[in-house]
C-alpha cells in the first residue's frame, strides 16, 4: 500500500501542470519506470508505478486547474476547471471572481485563442518574460517551438506533438520564472509554428 498520500498528491499535480497525465497513466501500468522525472519525485522504495497509479489518478481528478482563458475577440476570463479536455469541444470554468452572478461559465474551444495554465492569478506584473531562446531552458519533453498568433503575439516554448489538423496543441513554458506553466493553443488562431534548431 502506498504510504505517502501527500507525495502522491504533489506528484499528480506536477504531472498535471506539465501536461504529462497520459504519460504518467501509461507508466502506472508498467512493471518498471525509467522516466528520470518520475524518479526525481519519489524515493527508490516508492517508485513502483503499479502501486502509485490508482492513487495518483484519483488525485488528478480532484485537482482544480488555474486557467486564464483568452478569447479570439480579446476577452479574458480567469478561473478553475476540473473537466477541461483536449478531446471535448467545451468545458466548464468556475470564475475566480466568485462575486459574479454566474460563477460557472461554459467555454467553447472554437471561440478561443488559447488556454493558459498558470501558477496563480496574481502573476508577476513587473517581470519581463524571456523572449526567445537566449538562455538554457529546462524541459523533460518536447522541442523548441515558436508560435505566431493572428493578433501578432509570439510565444516561445516546448511542444511534444504538434499537428495542424488537430484542435490545438500544448506549448510548455520556456521561462521557468514565468507565471505561465503551459498553454493549449487553438490552431484556428495560429498563423505559423516554427521549430528552431536545438
Amino acid at each position: 500500500m502506498y504510504g505517502n498520500p501527500t507525495r502522491a498528491n504533489r506528484a499528480a499535480k506536477t504531472y498535471l501542470l506539465l501536461g504529462l497525465t497520459e504519460q504518467f497513466c501509461r507508466l502506472s501500468f508498467s512493471k518498471e519506470c525509467h522516466d528520470p522525472f518520475f524518479h526525481s519525485l519519489f524515493p527508490k522504495e516508492e517508485r513502483d508505478p503499479r502501486l502509485l497509479g490508482e492513487k495518483i489518478r484519483v488525485s488528478l481528478m480532484a485537482l482544480d486547474q488555474n486557467l486564464v482563458v483568452r478569447f479570439q475577440n480579446g476577452r479574458v476570463l480567469k478561473g478553475t476547471s476540473k473537466d477541461f479536455s483536449t478531446n471535448r469541444d467545451s468545458f466548464n470554468l468556475t470564475l475566480a471572481n466568485r462575486s459574479s452572478a454566474n460563477p460557472l461559465v461554459k467555454i467553447f474551444l472554437r471561440d478561443l485563442k488559447g488556454i493558459f495554465f498558470v501558477k496563480d492569478f496574481v502573476g508577476k506584473k513587473e517581470y519581463q518574460e524571456d523572449k526567445g531562446f537566449s538562455k538554457p531552458g529546462k524541459t523533460f519533453y518536447g522541442k523548441k517551438t515558436i508560435v505566431h498568433f493572428k493578433d501578432g503575439e509570439i510565444l516561445y516554448g516546448f511542444t511534444q506533438n504538434y499537428a495542424p489538423d488537430r484542435r490545438g496543441f500544448f506549448l510548455y513554458s520556456y521561462d521557468s520564472q514565468s507565471n505561465n506553466l503551459k498553454l493549449f493553443a487553438i490552431n484556428s488562431f495560429v498563423t505559423k509554428v516554427e521549430f528552431p534548431p536545438l
